[in-house]
């Protein structure tokens, strides 16, 4: 009887538990992959909102104050376009600093109480933290000389992150070709006529998405070359080939006070 128990016990043998071994390792590998993937789709599309709302904003700033360049209701300001460059800009208003000073602001001979303007125009420079360019004042050295990504920066002060590019492109009235009204390319205006001569600017900011350590984000290969807008169609961001995602995000602002003059 005992040897007869034995011999029926129920339980399991050594190749069915190494079966249910197996079948559990590869449900277990497919959760587990499933999980990677989620969890890498997840963290590319974090990191293009993220990308894409960042430079909607910085782009928000620079339409509204582009837009604003050269206001100066007293015509003693001297406010406009004061640099214009391929990679910075700056530009000047007179918005603030005349309230209730007790000058006569607006020049009629009666000081003015309440006043929004006080005769002294308003800096923003934007510019990125790695262009090295001494004349926008900005302190390179902090952010990074031509270390990417870089930031773009107002006034040095950081507005958006992971920047690849920042370009502008003027329009306006060319002295030598009456034929162009105020829809002309100028080339580099540097001078303060040429200056006054811009109507309107046109912005193109590139910005980047991803991780520098692979595995975290979908794979991807950004083998895209970036141009800024016509007229000018010029080559800002060659194809880098790097695993990183890029938004080109581009803008033509007219400047509403300048000219009027």
């Amino acid at each position: 009887m005992n040897h007869r128990h034995l011999k029926n016990s129920a339980g399991f043998t050594l190749i069915e538990i190494l079966i249910a071994m197996a079948i559990s390792g590869m449900v277990m590998t497919g959760i587990y992959q499933a999980y990677v993937l989620q969890m890498r789709v997840n963290n590319t599309e974090n990191q293009v909102v993220d990308m894409q709302q960042s430079v909607r904003v910085a782009m928000h700033f620079m339409e509204r104050e582009i837009r604003l360049a050269g206001l100066d209701p007293s015509g003693l300001a001297d406010s406009g376009v004061d640099v214009a460059s391929a990679d910075a800009i700056t530009i000047s208003m007179d918005i603030t600093g005349g309230e209730a000073d007790g000058i006569d602001n607006d020049g009629d001979g009666v000081p003015d109480v309440g006043e929004w303007y006080d005769r002294i125009p308003e800096q923003m420079t934007y510019a990125l933290s790695n262009d090295a360019n001494p004349q926008d004042g900005m302190n390179d050295a902090l952010f990074g000389v031509n270390n990417n990504p870089c930031h773009l920066l107002r006034n040095g002060q950081r507005l958006a992150s992971n920047i690849d590019a920042l370009n502008f492109v003027y329009l306006g009235v060319d002295d030598t070709d009456p034929t162009c009204i105020e829809n002309c390319l100028l080339v580099n205006p540097t001078s303060a006529q040429e200056r006054r001569n811009i109507r309107s600017v046109q912005i193109t900011v590139i910005a980047r998405a991803g991780e520098t350590i692979p595995g975290l984000s979908m794979p991807y290969t950004d083998v895209n070359t970036y141009y800024n807008q016509p007229i000018a169609g010029n080559i800002i961001l060659p194809a880098q080939n790097d695993g990183f995602r890029r938004v080109r995000l581009i803008s033509e602002v007219r400047s509403r006070n300048i000219g009027l003059l």
